[in-house]
């Protein structure tokens, strides 16, 4: 689809995100900056005098609870929204009230080259399905439904059921994916499109999934939370060195 466009780039990359994370967290930690690891982010701290954030409460890799500071802090806990949530921020969107339940498999087959390497989504009676090739063989398949349906056919059932028994459905996946392996448990994540109704406060700024997440169908996950990274970098830089821009 990315040659078909005539545009400067004919492609694509997908990425099993913990080893991409991993590069990430192992650059930063390259570039000087200190990592902490298993450790749980309890909430803000706030100054003495107003509401301004000037650090984080959590609890250390050996249960401990700690308070650390900082000039500016960035949200970036992902769907957990950490931020958002104490602030009251978000905004779901109504009109994606959905669930997805996802996994991987090993092995079977992919479409046909050129197209092997693409993202497949497949339509059917009760939602949509996508089927993403990896680079180590392994395949990322994934069932979206509405959320109320799958949530009542899974208290009759369960969620590995429900899963298989949708799957079955399609044509084109199905087939695909009829002599793989499942290799790993089943995800479910729901009602997830939502915004902020603002990424910047005193003292703090949002950034990927804890800002915003749209519907996985555009597969922009990746894109907003490596740009939203830069543009907060931008805005750590003004409001240490010029906070009257900030405002």
């Amino acid at each position: 689809m990315f040659a078909e466009t005539k545009g400067p780039y004919s492609h694509s990359y997908q990425v099993t995100r913990p080893e991409f994370d991993t590069i990430l967290l192992d650059n930063a930690r390259e570039k000087g900056v200190q990592i902490r690891e298993q450790c749980q982010v309890l909430g803000p701290v706030f100054s003495e005098n107003d509401s301004t954030v000037t650090g984080v409460e959590f609890i250390n890799q050996d249960g401990n609870h700690e308070r650390t500071t900082a000039e500016i802090v960035i949200d970036a806990s992902g769907q957990q929204t950490l931020f958002a949530n104490q602030f009251n921020l978000k905004d779901w969107d109504t009109a994606f009230r959905h669930l997805a339940i996802y996994g991987y498999y090993s092995g079977g087959n992919h479409l046909p080259a050129p197209d092997h390497g693409s993202i497949l989504i497949e339509s059917f009676e009760n939602g949509w399905v996508w089927k993403i090739p990896l680079h180590d063989g392994s395949t990322s398949v994934g069932v979206v439904m509405d959320a109320g349906w799958a949530q009542a056919e899974i208290k009759k059932s369960s969620v590995n059921q429900l899963f298989e028994s949708q799957i079955s459905l399609t044509n084109e996946i199905s087939d695909l994916i009829r002599e793989a392996t499942f290799k790993e448990e089943i995800h479910l994540i729901k009602d997830w499109s939502y915004v902020t109704t603002k990424m910047t406060g005193d003292g703090y700024a949002l950034v990927g999934d804890a800002a915003c997440f749209i519907d996985p169908l555009f597969s922009s996950g990746v894109h907003l939370a490596l740009q939203s990274g830069v543009l907060a970098a931008a805005y750590a830089a003004t409001v240490i060195h010029s906070p009257d821009l900030a405002r």
